[in-house]
């Protein structure tokens, strides 16, 4: 810990939370850097994908034990993409891009056997090359699994509004969890909403007659209407509510939305 001071201000504390998480200033290099404070228990999780070597994953600049936790020193980017979203009026091939960069994340995830359990706009952090361009990054492995030796999970993980039927329901969830979390979150970059109108909580309450009406897509604001086909194909592929008809990652980066990148 004595090390992490002498090479680290604190400048301020993001997040506190299941991990604190805090801005810091290199004394070195005079460069903001994320600093995660991390259990030990959950340390060789998280780190094992923070090691990982992709562009758009956040990975690991650095790291100091202390006592039963750690920091994990990680780049800085300039914002989430709900900030993005919300403060910049960006185009449809701005939005591809980031949309696939998003995808690319989770397919290096799945090949490499990580479930990451909460996938929302939040969780990705970006970086602007130009007016055109920005850097995304997936961040927040603290619900990831390793899914080496398994192939399913249960129980309820992530953030309420992103996680699938399946989950909602109780029963068992694949990778397909998590391709359904991207679905709802190239529905919010492409028209600026969210796809589904309902309470969690009441949905937690609903016989299933009455959650399979829930999940009706909402296709009837302007924003949806304006879409070209394939976007809204690869959104709806993504959203099916069987996740076994549910798109899978591979099949994403090749659909025909992509396919000019």
């Amino acid at each position: 810990m004595t090390q992490f001071f002498r090479n680290y201000n604190i400048v301020s504390r993001i997040f506190l939370g299941k991990g604190e998480i805090y801005s810091c200033l290199n004394k070195k290099t005079n460069q903001y850097f994320v600093c995660k404070k991390v259990p030990r228990k959950h340390l060789k999780r998280e780190l094992s994908v923070l090691n990982m070597d992709h562009p758009n994953i956040n990975s690991i600049y650095e790291s100091f034990d202390f006592d039963d936790s750690s920091f994990v020193v990680m780049k800085k980017g300039d914002g989430d993409l709900i900030n993005l979203l919300t403060e910049n009026n960006l185009s449809m091939f701005t939005k591809m891009n980031i949309i696939y960069q998003m995808t690319l994340s989770l397919h290096y995830l799945q090949r490499n056997n990580v479930f990451h359990g909460d996938i929302k706009l939040e969780n990705f952090i970006y970086k602007k090359v130009n007016d055109v361009y920005y850097h995304v990054k997936l961040i927040d492995f603290e619900t990831s699994v390793d899914t080496t030796n398994r192939k399913t999970m249960y129980g309820l993980r992530g953030t309420p509004t992103y996680v699938s039927p399946e989950m909602v329901i109780s029963q068992k969830y694949n990778y397909k969890s998590d391709n359904w979390s991207l679905g709802i979150c190239a529905y919010s970059i492409l028209t600026g909403k969210y796809p589904f109108k309902f309470n969690f909580h009441e949905l937690k309450t609903m016989s299933y007659k009455d959650y399979n009406l829930y999940y009706k897509i909402c296709y009837d604001i302007p924003e949806w209407k304006n879409l070209e086909a394939k976007q809204k194909d690869f959104v709806l592929q993504l959203l099916r509510r069987n996740p076994d008809e549910r798109m899978s990652i591979d099949d994403a980066l090749t659909h025909d939305y992509l396919s000019t990148l």
